[in-house]
């Protein structure tokens, strides 16, 4: 396979079932690729800026791309629909992205010091969060989100949705 998308700092990440490959980097482009075949599915459009982390939810439905962009940090993008939702509201880059396990909420983590929780379902944001440092790791874990800031201090934090 022979990637178009210009990965100066790639992001890549597999669906949970290994199928279905993301491949990300500079200029809010990405791709998904078919790897059992290995082609290209889907050209996909982030956003402007390069982007610094993505994730595939549990189902595979949705990607999350996390940007380092001025105009909008984080878009969401439905595999199902072909549509994205942007995610505005962190003022630096975002460097982590993670979906609930239940895949109703995805997390995304930034720079600005912040990590904030979205609902799928509206793109709507539902919880917020300060660190003390810039995020550059976040996995969540039933209600809890597990933090790595920028000085890799491991820092957990309990997600408190309202549902």
């Amino acid at each position: 396979a022979e990637f178009t998308t210009q990965v100066l700092s790639p992001c890549f990440t597999f669906s949970q079932d290994g199928r279905i490959l993301a491949v990300a980097g500079e200029g809010g482009g990405g791709e998904l690729w078919d790897w059992e075949k290995p082609i290209l599915t889907h050209h996909i459009r982030a956003g402007t800026g390069a982007i610094r982390a993505c994730a595939f939810s549990n189902n595979g439905r949705y990607l999350l791309f996390g940007l380092d962009s001025p105009k909008s940090n984080a878009f969401l993008f439905d595999r199902q629909t072909d549509q994205s939702i942007a995610l505005d509201g962190h003022t630096h880059m975002v460097r982590a992205t993670a979906f609930t396990q239940d895949d109703k909420y995805c997390i995304t983590g930034s720079w600005d010091q912040t990590v904030r929780v979205w609902s799928i379902s509206n793109g709507r944001l539902a919880a917020a969060s300060l660190t003390e440092d810039a995020i550059s790791a976040i996995q969540a874990e039933g209600r809890i989100i597990h933090v790595v800031d920028h000085a890799r201090r491991p820092n957990y934090y309990k997600l408190e949705i309202e549902t």
